[in-house]
Parts: structure tokens; C-alpha cells; sequence
């Protein structure tokens, strides 16, 4: 998770192997308890995710990314 943040912290949208956002999606659909275990790694994932919501774009977030940040953000 560390080297996805990296990556995400300067694009958020980093495509996978599949589509554009499918690195964040796998990030954000992941256990919970790993961003329990490793508390700043959730506090970074929750600000890349802040800003990447906050920001009036053409481009939207995959489905399983959208769901994902909306649990993210509610907690």
C-alpha cells in the first residue's frame, strides 16, 4: 500500500493494468484493517481521496472507487 500512495499522492487517477482510477479503486476496496494497522497510510489515503472528490472534474471516479471513497469519507 505504501508504493500505491506514493503513486497516487501525484496521480491520483493511475491506471493498473485495466482502466484509468483502477489503482485507487484497488487501494480504497481494500480491508479496512489495513488502514487500522497502519493509521497514516489511511490518513493520506483519506486526503489524496478529499482533494480527488473536492475537485469539480470531467473525469469521475470508477464505481467500486466512488463506493470506496464514499465509506472512506463517512468514517
Amino acid at each position: 500500500m505504501p508504493l500505491a500512495l506514493e503513486v497516487l499522492r501525484d496521480n491520483p487517477m493511475a491506471e493498473g493494468h485495466m482502466d484509468e482510477g483502477d489503482l485507487l479503486s484497488a487501494v480504497l476496496t481494500r480491508k479496512p484493517a489495513v488502514r487500522t494497522e497502519f493509521p497514516e497510510l489511511g490518513r493520506e489515503l483519506r486526503a489524496i481521496v478529499s482533494k480527488l472528490t473536492g475537485v469539480s472534474t470531467s473525469t469521475s471516479l470508477p464505481p467500486d472507487a466512488q463506493q470506496g471513497a464514499e465509506r472512506l469519507l463517512a468514517q
